[in-house]
């Protein structure tokens, strides 16, 4: 996840408002506003947005959408993927983090979703069966076997359900 930006003191203010509350409570509707918008975007934008370059590694184009948000993120004093390096605190911090950011992400895309397991070396696995919305059999569709990043360590299916939507959806898999 990425780290938060420092906080300064907690100043009140008459009525018990906190100048920090009311900064975080921008900062996220700031957020949601641009997680919205960024996909929304025609690619030759964000393009134009980018200074016209594209980031390229070994033949492999990273996303425009995904460089934008990047972009967007180090503009605004973002370092990282990680919320807190703490060795103690760390993983739970940057878990709630994740799932901060995948609340404000969270678009009801409708897909018909099934709870499976997949037989693991240490027990079973969760996972879920996405099918497009619609297309009646699943048979009828392509299969994508989506492993998110961070193997389960910060995040999980909760995470990484809307992105499996719109993959599901746009893609015309399962």
């Amino acid at each position: 996840m990425t780290e938060s930006l420092p906080g300064g003191p907690v100043r009140g203010r008459p009525g018990g408002e906190s100048r920090d509350l009311v900064r975080q409570a921008l900062l996220v509707r700031a957020t949601k506003l641009t997680l919205a918008a960024i996909p929304r975007i025609p690619d030759r934008v964000k393009r134009l947005l980018l200074g016209g370059r594209s980031v390229t590694i070994d033949g492999n184009t990273l996303d425009t959408t995904l460089q934008l948000t990047l972009a967007a993120e180090h503009a605004a004093g973002v370092g990282g993927l990680v919320a807190d390096h703490d060795p103690e605190t760390g993983v739970a911090v940057s878990r709630a983090a994740l799932r901060s950011t995948a609340a404000m992400m969270k678009v009801r895309i409708d897909a018909d979703v099934s709870e499976i397991s997949i037989p693991g070396p240490a027990g079973p696995i969760p996972a879920r069966r996405y099918v497009p919305d619609g297309t009646g059999s699943p048979a009828t569709s392509a299969l994508l076997l989506y492993f998110h990043g961070g193997g389960f360590v910060l995040g999980d299916l909760d995470t990484h359900d809307s992105l499996c939507r719109l993959i599901c959806r746009d893609g015309g898999s399962r």
